[in-house]
């Protein structure tokens, strides 16, 4: 993975936020592929950093216009309360992929997103790898919010180059915030690095689950 994080002006819509201190909670982060517990507590520090930053006024957030956070299932439940500790109790939603595998397109199967009128809306997660999710939540939302949606503020620490260029060039309303934006992708589309399912630690699992939505297994 990407050794540091480093400011980068490659594109008017992808910010970074480059710090010493998530690049030491990374490495952390990285030696514990077996327990979920300290990557968990990793994360969320490194999450809490981010949202820090976006936070800060010029920086991304507008305090003027009210900011819904979507989370997306699994691994954006690790942002969920830093979200909370950074801006306190408010409309949230969340936003529920399914792929019958890893190589597929996936499809939102569900989603709460809460109707507030005057806001716009963070899609919050903890990776951005091949970027087909998050193109999918995007257009998703699009079709179900309107013009509400022309801006999605995509909060997200590890960024993949590929799932970087792909939801830039494809959701013209989509502004990235991450701290690493020069991640890799193997063929498979996984993020070369970690070595474990992130959205399985984000429930506190080491290993897979049973998982099934809209009448299909895996």
């Amino acid at each position: 993975m990407q050794e540091r994080s480093y400011a980068c002006a490659a594109h008017p819509r992808l910010r970074v936020h480059p710090s010493v201190e998530a690049d030491r909670l990374k490495s952390a982060f990285l030696s514990a592929p077996t327990r979920p517990a300290d990557a968990l507590r990793h994360v969320r520090a490194i999450a809490g950093i981010l949202l820090a930053r976006w936070a800060q006024p010029g920086a991304a957030a507008d305090g003027t216009v009210p900011t819904v956070p979507l989370f997306m299932l699994r691994g954006g439940l690790m942002l969920w309360q830093p979200w909370l500790d950074a801006f306190g109790p408010g409309p949230m939603g969340v936003l529920v992929p399914y792929r019958t595998a890893h190589e597929a397109d996936p499809v939102m199967v569900y989603g709460s997103v809460p109707d507030a009128l005057g806001a716009r809306y963070a899609l919050l997660d903890v990776a951005l790898a091949s970027g087909r999710t998050a193109l999918t939540a995007c257009r998703t939302l699009a079709d179900r919010v309107g013009p509400r949606a022309a801006r999605i503020d995509v909060i997200v620490p590890f960024v993949a180059d590929r799932g970087r260029d792909l939801l830039l060039e494809h959701v013209p309303g989509a502004h990235i915030h991450c701290i690493w934006h020069d991640e890799r992708v193997a063929e498979d589309g996984r993020m070369v690095g970690p070595g474990f399912d992130i959205g399985e630690f984000a429930l506190g699992n080491p290993g897979t689950s049973l998982r099934w939505a809209a009448g299909q297994e895996s």
